[in-house]
């Protein structure tokens, strides 16, 4: 059990600089999910790729961009409780 002395002088600055990594890890994730957009989930949108196969794919694609969309949010809720527990 740490001790008040030790709470009290305990340097939490490593928070706010992982809070950072977080947040750029998110603008990462928004990067990636913009590419995969533009460029993946892109193909089942237009009258190239039709059937049941590309209806399969356009439902498996959305799902992906949806969790590159979770983990972005994902990121930034992690820093905000980094940067909330500095606090």
């Amino acid at each position: 059990m740490p001790t008040y002395y030790e709470i009290m002088t305990t340097d939490l600055g490593g928070l706010t600089s992982a809070a950072d990594k977080w947040d750029e890890t998110a603008e990462e994730f928004g990067k990636v999910e913009k590419r995969y957009r533009d460029s993946v989930q892109k193909i089942t949108l237009d009258d190239t790729w039709l059937g049941e196969s590309s209806a399969r794919a356009q439902i498996k694609f959305s799902a992906t961009r949806y969790e590159y969309k979770a983990a972005q949010t994902q990121a930034k809720a992690t820093a905000t409780l980094l940067r909330n527990a500095h606090e």
